[in-house]
């Protein structure tokens, strides 16, 4: 599906200097149709981002972000499934099996509480 990438963190058609900034997507990351990608984020692996998203911030491992600007919402496994609401909360990680193909996967802990901030920004009010 098409997305799009971002090249210059701030275009001009007039500005013959223009600086390219890298963009990365690591392996096993999965970008949905329509989305877009600024320039300079990283894109974790395994992470997933929903179709027409808008991604203004990296997007940890196994990340799932929806929305404009996209929100970490969640994570996902290698199999691609969301996975459970119910992880295993340790000091420095957190511990998810997917209820799909039955893999343990592994976020650290900062990302899974960036989730739950996000995710409350996202909600209707």
């Amino acid at each position: 599906p098409h997305a799009v990438f971002t090249n210059d963190k701030y275009p001009r058609s007039f500005n013959e200097d223009w600086q390219v900034i890298p963009t990365h997507v690591k392996k096993g990351a999965s970008i949905g149709a329509n989305a877009t990608v600024l320039c300079g984020i990283t894109v974790g692996s395994y992470a997933m981002v929903a179709a027409g998203a808008v991604v203004t911030s990296d997007v940890p491992n196994h990340g799932l972000v929806v929305g404009s600007p996209a929100r970490l919402v969640g994570f996902v496994c290698f199999c691609g499934r969301p996975l459970a609401e119910k992880p295993l909360l340790l000091e420095e990680e957190v511990v998810y099996r997917c209820s799909s193909c039955g893999r343990e996967v592994k976020v650290s802990r900062s990302d899974y509480e960036r989730m739950l901030k996000e995710r409350q920004i996202s909600k209707p009010r």
